[in-house]
């Protein structure tokens, strides 16, 4: 357990708590979007929540970081890339920046619709966009021009192995 003068100043019980409600909302998302009531309820709150959840776990995460010196900051997130003419270079996305794309977000993608064809007899080749939901991944952009794909389950384990370990 780390004494008093290293504590980081971060509540972990909060953060851990921020995390949980994170993982709520999100992963209950299309089982929420699937009634109608319950969607336009969710859709009215859900966007800010999900994106003050998500910067107060990033700008933690960040600050645990250091008092693990580091240690978790090369887990792997995801993916990200630089948008090119028609080409999107991608390598592994670390923890530290997938916290640092978040933090510095232009744009996330937290919901996308899914599109499929019908088969209830609609004509062949007819297009249907379904309510829009959290399919696991957030898409990120910043001032840069970098993309990233957030896998939330992955980033969210890493949040809880890093404060477990500040806990020791």
């Amino acid at each position: 357990m780390l004494n008093n003068s290293e504590t980081p100043v971060a509540n972990i019980s909060i953060y851990r708590l921020d995390i949980y409600r994170l993982s709520t909302l999100l992963f209950a998302d299309r089982k929420i979007s699937e009634k109608e009531l319950f969607g336009q309820l969710g859709n009215a709150f859900a966007e800010a929540e999900i994106n003050r959840l998500l910067v107060l776990i990033a700008v933690i995460s960040r600050q645990l970081l250091d008092h693990v010196a580091n240690q978790y900051g090369d887990h792997v997130a995801n993916q990200y890339g630089e948008r090119g003419a028609n080409v999107i270079g991608t390598q592994p996305l670390m923890f530290r920046k997938a916290c640092n794309m978040i933090i510095h977000a232009k744009d996330i993608v937290i919901r996308e619709p899914e599109y499929f064809f019908r088969e209830d007899g609609e004509p062949s080749g007819k297009m249907v966009k379904e309510q829009p939901y959290f399919r696991g991944q957030l898409k990120i952009t910043n001032d840069r021009k970098e993309e990233a794909i957030v896998d939330l389950e992955k980033f969210l384990e890493i949040c809880i192995m890093v404060s477990n370990k500040v806990t020791e």
